[in-house]
């Protein structure tokens, strides 16, 4: 339950991260390609044929594809066989569209972001880009940290009134159940501003920090110590957002969403009163 996935009762938490587990998205995207592009090409006929394979449909010395030896052997007609191949680099290549629309939106508005902060801060230090993304960054590790010592005071003061309350309720119905959530291996690999609002009263005004990286997040029983939640201690990659609010001129955490979708980054607000 690592970054306060309790929240998800409020926001679902997905069953799993952005292609997880602990091999990179890059590779697994490529692995995924490979495999479905490979299957394409050697039911059209392609491919290993070149190293004497079969032609038109003819099985000949083809002894490395278990499945299409199977299949030709018979003398079967191979259309439904390339179509099936053809599907599922279909499906791939659709996953890989959306994945980089996801990117280049993401940086699109990332960068849209900063030039606007830029303008603002010349007249509101608050709006310091860098501090606001080093001061999210620290309150990220602070968080994990009383979450698995099950203790808010060290982060009390960062935190509004409200999301302090729901926090701690969370802390006591953990303890309540006799369960501990062990956060290892913990790396923050990317935050980015991706929104803001500024307003003419300060105490309206409002950032959204992106937050990516990877985590090993298991529960333990207190009193047995038997792990009862990710039994393989598997490490994945999370992404989250931090909606921190101003306070007398301190950014306080009055939100956490674990489910960040393409959806959120594009509709984040970059909005400002004060400057034309």
């Amino acid at each position: 339950m690592a970054r306060l996935y309790p929240f998800s009762n409020i926001y679902p938490m997905p069953k799993g991260r952005l292609l997880n587990k602990n091999i990179s998205t890059y590779r697994y995207i490529t692995l995924l390609l490979l495999m479905a592009s490979n299957s394409a090409m050697y039911a059209y006929g392609f491919g290993i044929e070149r190293l004497g394979g079969f032609s038109g449909g003819h099985f000949g010395n083809f002894p490395r594809s278990f499945y299409y030896a199977r299949y030709l052997r018979g003398g079967g007609d191979w259309t439904w066989f390339m179509i099936g191949g053809y599907a599922i680099l279909g499906f791939f290549l659709v996953l890989i569209v959306r994945y980089c629309l996801r990117m280049y939106f993401f940086y699109k508005r990332s960068a849209e972001t900063t030039n606007k902060l830029e303008q603002i801060c010349e007249v509101d230090s608050s709006w310091n880009k860098e501090e606001m993304e080093s001061h999210a960054s620290d309150l990220f590790f602070k968080i994990q940290k009383a979450w698995e010592k099950r203790d808010i005071e060290k982060v009390k003061s960062d935190l509004t009134p409200e999301f302090a309350e729901l926090f701690q309720n969370m802390l006591n119905e953990m303890k309540a159940k006799e369960e501990i959530n062990m956060l290892n291996h913990i790396q923050l690999e990317e935050v980015k501003i991706i929104g803001f609002e500024d307003y003419s009263d300060n105490n309206k005004d409002q950032f959204t920090a992106y937050m990516f990286g990877t985590i090993q997040d298991y529960t333990i029983n207190e009193k047995t110590e038997e792990i009862i939640r990710n039994v393989n201690q598997v490490i994945e990659e999370f992404e989250d957002t931090y909606h921190f609010i101003r306070r007398n001129d301190k950014w306080l955490l009055e939100d956490i969403r674990n489910q960040v979708k393409l959806r959120d980054i594009l509709l984040a607000p970059n909005y400002t009163e004060n400057i034309n």
